[in-house]
């Protein structure tokens, strides 16, 4: 069965949504009020890079950027900060730069990304811009 996330926001506003679910009539003085606003929209195509089936892991880059691993389809996305699609990073295969099964990742200094490849038995790294920076 394939799930499309039509907003990959909905997932963050529902995490926040829950920790925050108090009315200000309940809350008391000097207590914080949590306020949900729309940043950027991630998603709701189809197909091409805005479909997600599903999702393994996301990290916010420093810069502002959106990185997303679709678990599934094995498919390292990157968008910009306001949400519009960058580019496909990383995509299923055993070639460099590519995806064996991956579960997740790490940000890496300088807005770049680590994966584990289970897999293929190795570590990728790949820069901010989404470039393939090696392997080990």
């Amino acid at each position: 069965m394939r799930l499309r996330y039509s907003r990959l926001v909905a997932l963050l506003a529902f995490a926040a949504a829950a920790t925050a679910c108090a009315s200000d009539a309940d809350v008391g003085a000097g207590a914080a009020v949590w306020r949900l606003e729309e940043l950027a929209r991630v998603g709701g195509s189809d197909e091409g890079l805005g479909s997600f089936n599903v999702i393994g892991d996301m990290q916010l880059a420093p810069d502002g950027r959106l990185w997303v691993l679709d678990r599934q389809v094995q498919s390292l996305r990157l968008f910009e900060a306001d949400g519009a699609p960058l580019k496909e990073v990383a995509r299923r295969g055993s070639g460099p730069g590519e995806l064996g099964k991956v579960a997740g990742f790490r940000l890496a200094p300088g807005g770049g990304v680590v994966v584990r490849d289970y897999a293929n038995g190795r570590v990728l790294r790949f820069t901010a811009a989404g470039e393939a920076a090696g392997e080990q």
